[in-house]
């Protein structure tokens, strides 16, 4: 099957945007757009950057991060201005309170923690009656609102020492003018900070306003009404954060330097030329983070550079995905919605031919469509933006218009269509079968001392040869017709020689992959009978990848396991097992 893309964005190399147009239009707007890396560091994107997200806990990859425009309504989200001391000095445009026999003692660290800024406060002191701690993130003119409006606002934040009290709160604010007492003055209990990083430890809350017409501006802030005790504790706040929305976003920050103006950071959304194609199937595999409950919440197409001719994959707040397929500027295959459900992979196909258009969501069905037809080639790839946040997984563009049931299967696991699986003739077994590993190496000699450099590179494969010497009429037959219908490298088979079956080693149980995006030389496995004997050199092991590819690997060395039933394997390369990488044959003559 042709493909004309394939963006696959939880490789363990994850595929480049090289040749898209620039994310957010270039760096779009006065903020930096920010992503955490394998290492679980903030990280600012450079102008234009597509950005390959990861879980700020887990590490794992969570595919290229998809935002709408949004603005960090905190003036100084990096927290700068701020020195060390005692008591030190707070960052620029900071609202700070602290009565009732508290105190901020000490600002023992201003800087960083896994790239986000941020500032460690001291408190320390005894209330005989309620004591007030609070921070306050804004000024309070940034940030113009009216009633009604959805905000989202909150910081990362860790307790590095001590105890504080058991109730944490966000603190909302709404005025309908400075200097004027607030229409609104609302506090929300959240979960206590604990001492793990900070990263995995951000805050986050969303307010419908609604402290009446008059709205004029609204600040969030850090509030704490602490009961009679004595109180020693240091607390650090990070990358604070107000904006416009349902839903919170990645950290927005301005450029270094900049304490006195909201940073904007615009919506993720781009495109790419592909080889033009007048049949075509789109299929898209995304996990969603947030999304608006109404509008747009952004796509992705094939189309011709507009409008008029497309294969549309978008969603819509309150419906969910909704596949449609235009021409000529008209709607010409519309398909039944599915559901979009936080949290949840997607995948989703929507396939064209002439008169012959299907789509499918997560292996169901949502319709087929045999009238219509595309007044030019699909020549270019489209993400566009929505009211979503969403990590996509996997872009591929076929040239062809699969059938329903491939769409179903596809969009079911996210495996490759299956090209057409063809049997081995049931006829005699080969005289000779063999099998050699063909590494992808490169290597130079000096030609001065004759030293040998040599690089080695993934993509090995298995390459098999099977000899029939002598092949009765009815089994030549059976043979030409078998190669001619793999039609090259198109068709599948598998075979399975003598010569390597069964395992040799005397270990059972169920085992399976013990881990995702395992790299180097070593497969580590689980679910063996514990202390047993899994795999002896030279034994062969196989597996469906998480694409839907076979997987074929020997094994080079004795493996056993442990008292858990983990073992680790040492295989040689892999390939893609079946695949006929390059067929020589000779058909001899009828021989009896």
């Amino acid at each position: 099957m042709i493909k004309l893309a394939d963006y696959d964005f939880l490789a363990a190399t994850p595929s480049s945007m090289a040749g898209w147009s620039a994310a957010r239009g270039g760096g779009g707007g006065t903020g930096e757009a920010t992503y955490f890396d394998a290492a679980g560091n903030l990280q600012v994107a450079t102008a234009g950057q597509w950005r390959v997200d990861h879980d700020p806990v887990t590490l794992a990859r969570r595919g290229l991060l998809l935002e709408p425009g949004r603005t960090n309504r905190v003036l100084n989200p990096r927290m700068e201005g701020a020195a060390a001391g005692t008591p030190g000095t707070i960052p620029t445009g900071l609202g700070f309170q602290v009565t009732g026999g508290l105190a901020l003692t000490e600002i023992p660290f201003v800087g960083s923690e896994s790239g986000i800024p941020c500032v460690d406060f001291r408190i320390t002191g005894t209330t005989a009656g309620t004591g007030v701690f609070a921070l306050s993130f804004i000024s309070s003119a940034s940030a113009a609102a009216v009633n009604n409006e959805i905000w989202t606002g909150g910081w990362y934040w860790r307790l590095v020492s001590g105890s504080g009290p058991n109730v944490w709160q966000i603190g909302w604010q709404e005025y309908p003018v400075a200097g004027t007492p607030a229409l609104a003055d609302v506090l929300v209990a959240v979960p206590a900070p604990t001492s793990a990083p900070l990263r995995s430890q951000r805050v986050v809350n969303t307010r419908t306003l609604a402290g009446g017409v008059t709205v004029a501006f609204v600040r969030h802030r850090l509030r704490l009404s602490v009961p009679a005790g004595t109180y020693d504790f240091t607390l650090r706040i990070g990358a604070p954060q107000l904006e416009l929305g349902a839903f919170a976003t990645s950290p927005i920050l301005p450029p270094v330097g900049v304490t006195t103006a909201a940073a904007t950071r615009a919506a993720d959304q781009g495109s790419v030329p592909v080889t033009a194609t007048s049949r075509a199937t789109l299929y898209l595999e995304e996990r969603t983070i947030a999304k608006g409950d109404s509008g747009s919440l952004g796509a992705v197409q094939a189309d011709d550079g507009s409008a008029n001719n497309r294969l549309n994959i978008a969603a819509t707040g309150g419906t969910g995905y909704a596949p449609a397929i235009t021409g000529s500027g008209t709607a010409i295959a519309t398909f039944s919605t599915g559901s979009i459900t936080d949290g949840v992979v997607d995948r989703a196909a929507l396939a064209y031919a002439p008169n012959a258009m299907v789509a499918a969501l997560d292996g169901a069905s949502l319709g087929t469509d045999t009238s219509g037809s595309l007044a030019a080639s699909i020549n270019r790839i489209a993400i566009t933006d929505g009211d979503r946040a969403r990590h996509l997984r996997a872009i591929r563009l076929y040239a062809a218009g699969l059938t329903l049931a491939q769409v179903q299967a596809i969009t079911l696991d996210g495996a490759e269509p299956s090209p057409v699986g063809i049997s081995l003739p049931a006829i005699r077994r080969p005289a000779e079968a063999a099998e050699r590993l063909v590494g992808l190496t490169q290597s130079h000699q000096s030609p001065f001392d004759g030293t040998l450099q040599t690089l080695e590179m993934p993509g090995a494969r298995w390459e098999f040869t099977a000899t029939w010497p002598v092949l009765g009429p009815d089994d030549r037959r059976l043979m030409v017709a078998f190669l001619s219908s793999l039609r090259g490298m198109a068709g599948r088979f598998f075979f399975s020689p003598a010569q390597w079956s069964p395992r040799r080693a005397t270990g059972g149980g169920t085992p399976v992959i013990d881990g995702d995006f395992q790299a180097g030389t070593t497969l580590a496995t689980r679910g063996w009978t514990a202390l047993g004997q899994a795999m002896r050199a030279g034994d062969w092991l196989s597996y469906v990848d998480t694409r839907g590819r076979r997987r074929l690997h020997m094994v080079v060395a004795d493996a056993s396991a442990d008292a858990s039933g983990l073992a680790a394997c040492l295989p040689s390369s892999v390939s893609e097992s079946g695949t006929l990488t390059s067929c020589q044959h000779e058909i001899p003559d009828d021989q009896t």
